[in-house]
């Protein structure tokens, strides 16, 4: 599986063990600390590119995994305001 799609579900995986989620914008100071930047060698800003990286990441956890698995991170992964990234997991 692609290493940045592991680094998001490794990150989902801790935020649901302890019942906690993470804005876009914390995953991508995250992501920056960890060293991961953007195809373009830019670092992530907690942008729309950040929340497509999320999204490509569900998808493809869905395809290795499942989609069980790939509901971590439907679920762990919020916008500012506490809603799901992108909608409610499951639809």
């Amino acid at each position: 599986m692609h290493e940045k799609a592991n680094y998001i579900l490794t990150t989902a995986e801790e935020l649901m063990e302890h019942h906690q989620t993470m804005t876009v914008t914390e995953l991508a100071e995250r992501l920056n600390s960890a060293g991961y930047s953007t195809n373009d060698g830019a670092p992530y800003s907690g942008g729309r590119g950040t929340y497509r990286l999320v999204a490509a990441a569900y998808w493809r956890v869905m395809e290795v995994l499942g989609d069980q698995t790939a509901g971590l991170i439907a679920m762990a992964f919020v916008k500012p305001d506490g809603s799901y990234a992108w909608g409610e997991p499951g639809q």
